[in-house]
C-alpha cells in the first residue's frame, strides 16, 4: 500500500527515536557514542533522539560533557562538538538534532506466583533529576555495569519512584510483546497493563510496539486500545537508528514530546515509521534450535510445540496478540489510528537490490551518494521520485526502493530470535 500524507502533516511534525543504547549496554557497538548518534540522526532525518542509558553513571558523565540544556527543555550538542563533527554530515542532510534524556530498565521480580522480567523506558526532564533517580535505584541493583540495568524492582514501584523523583517524567513499557522481556510477553509478562501496574495503571498512557508488531495489529487488545502507541529503533548501533520512529505534532520541545507520552490517544503521533512486523525476531511461533517456524493460524492447541524435538516452542508476537484479543472477535475498530509507514533501512534496501551485505563498501557508497544529492534517508525512502533515485544510483536500486515503499515483496517471517528475510519481487523481463 502506498503511504500518503497531507501537506499539512508533512510541514507540522518532527521525527523522534526515543529508544537507543550507549556503548555501556550489553551487546552494543563501540560506536554507540553521542557524536556518532548525532551524525547518524541527521543522515536519517530525525530531529530528536534519546540519549539512552541515563541510569549509567559513566554515560551521564558523557552527557554532561557533550550536551547542554536548550531553551525548549531538550539538550543540544555543545558548539565545539558541532564545529568538529559538522563536516561529516552531507550538506543536504544537515539539520538541528536534539537529545532527550532516556533509558531502559529491566525489572526482574515475582508477582502472582510467577517470575516477571519486564523492560521499561524512562524519560526524564533534567540531568539533575536523572542523577537523583540513579541514587534512588542503587539499592535495587548495579547501575555501573550494563547500561540497561537489571533491578529487583516491581514495575509499579519503579513508576511510583520515577514520578516522585521527576513529576515531569514518563514511563513507557518497552517492546511490549517480546516473549522474554516485555510487559505483555508470552513467557514472563502479564495479560494486561492493569495487572502489571495495578493502582497506577492510569499513569501508563503510551506503549512501545517493538519490531515484531505495529499499531494495526495491537488496536483490538483491550488494555492497549485506549493508549498511544509509539515506535522506536531500540538501536544497538548508530546504523540501526531510525529503523522505527515516531512523528510528533508541532515543533521540537520536551513539553511537546511529554504531551505525546502522557496524554490520551487523541493526542497521539502524526504517524509512525514501522519495520515490517514479519521481519521481527519474534513474529511467528518457532524453535530456532530446530530451525522450525510455524504460522500460529496452523497451530493446534494452546501451547506451541516444536514438531522436531517435541519441546515447547516460543510463542510469537502474532499469536500472543491473538491470544489477548477478545474471543468474541475484534468487534468494531476503535477510533482511527495514525497512519504507519512500513519500510526497511536504506542500507538494507540497497543491499537487497545489489545482492550484497548492508555493511559492504558498495552499499555504503550508493547510500552516501543518494544522501549527498537527495537528502536524509527517510526522505529518500518515503518521497524521492524514481527518476531522482535513478539519476544518483541505478535502476535496480530505484526499483527496490519503490517496491518496499509500495509494500511489494515477500517475507519469510522471523521467529524465536531469528530475523525474518525480505525477498524483493522478481523483476518482469522486458520484450
Amino acid at each position: 500500500m502506498t503511504f500518503h500524507l497531507s501537506s499539512q502533516t508533512l510541514q507540522s511534525h518532527f521525527l523522534v527515536d526515543l529508544h537507543l543504547h550507549s556503548h555501556h549496554s550489553w551487546a552494543t557497538s563501540r560506536t554507540c557514542t553521542i557524536p556518532e548518534y548525532w551524525i547518524e540522526a541527521q543522515r536519517k532525518g530525525l530531529r530528536v533522539i534519546g540519549t539512552g542509558d541515563i541510569t549509567h553513571p559513566g554515560w551521564t558523565e558523557s552527557i554532561d560533557r557533550m550536551l547542554t540544556p536548550a531553551a525548549n527543555g531538550l539538550l543540544d550538542l555543545k558548539p565545539e562538538w558541532v564545529r568538529e563533527l559538522g563536516t561529516r554530515v552531507p550538506p543536504a542532510c544537515q539539520a538541528p538534532v536534539q537529545f532527550m534524556l532516556t533509558g531502559e530498565i529491566n525489572c526482574v521480580y515475582r508477582q502472582g506466583q510467577r517470575s516477571r522480567r519486564v523492560h521499561h523506558l524512562v524519560h526524564v526532564s533534567t540531568l539533575d533529576r536523572a542523577r537523583k533517580l540513579q541514587h534512588r535505584l542503587q539499592p535495587f541493583g548495579r547501575l555501573d555495569g550494563d547500561g540497561r540495568p537489571t533491578l529487583k524492582l516491581d514495575s509499579r514501584d519503579l513508576l511510583e519512584m520515577l514520578l516522585e523523583t521527576d513529576p515531569d517524567s514518563a514511563l513507557v513499557p518497552a517492546h511490549i510483546w517480546t516473549p522474554w522481556y516485555a510487559m505483555l510477553g508470552s513467557r514472563s509478562g502479564f495479560d494486561s497493563i492493569e495487572e502489571c501496574f495495578r493502582d497506577l495503571a492510569s499513569e501508563i498512557r503510551t506503549v512501545e510496539s517493538g519490531l515484531s508488531a505495529d499499531p494495526e495489529m495491537m488496536m483490538h487488545v483491550p488494555s492497549v486500545a485506549p493508549r498511544t502507541i509509539i515506535s522506536s529503533s531500540d538501536a544497538h548501533s548508530p546504523a540501526k537508528l531510525g529503523r522505527e520512529a515516531t512523528a510528533v505534532w508541532g515543533q521540537p520541545s520536551y513539553p511537546q514530546i511529554l504531551r505525546l507520552l502522557r496524554s490520551a490517544r487523541d493526542a497521539g503521533p502524526a504517524f509512525t515509521v514501522e519495520w515490517p512486523p514479519a521481519m521481527g525476531k519474534y513474529y511467528w511461533d518457532g524453535h530456532r534450535k530446530c530451525r522450525h517456524a510455524q504460522d500460529p493460524a496452523r497451530q493446534r492447541g494452546n501451547r506451541p510445540i516444536c514438531p522436531v524435538c517435541h519441546k515447547p516452542a516460543t510463542r510469537g508476537v502474532l499469536a500472543r496478540i491473538q491470544q489477548l484479543t477478545p474471543a468474541a472477535g475484534p468487534g468494531p475498530a476503535p477510533a482511527s489510528r495514525p497512519p504507519a509507514f512500513h519500510t526497511l533501512p536504506l542500507s538494507e534496501v540497497v543491499a537487497l537490490s545489489l545482492q550484497r551485505k548492508a555493511q559492504t563498501k558498495a552499499v555504503r557508497s550508493v547510500c552516501d551518494r543518494l544522501m549527498a544529492n537527495l537528502g536524509p534517508e527517510f526522505h529518500i525512502l518515503r518521497h524521492a521520485e524514481w527518476e531522482e533515485i535513478l539519476l544518483h544510483s541505478h535502476g535496480a536500486v530505484a526499483d527496490a526502493i519503490l517496491a518496499v515503499r509500495q509494500g511489494k515483496g515477500a517475507i519469510d517471517p522471523g521467529y524465536d530470535g531469528r530475523y525474518g528475510t525480505f525477498n524483493l519481487p522478481v523483476p518482469q523481463s522486458s520484450d
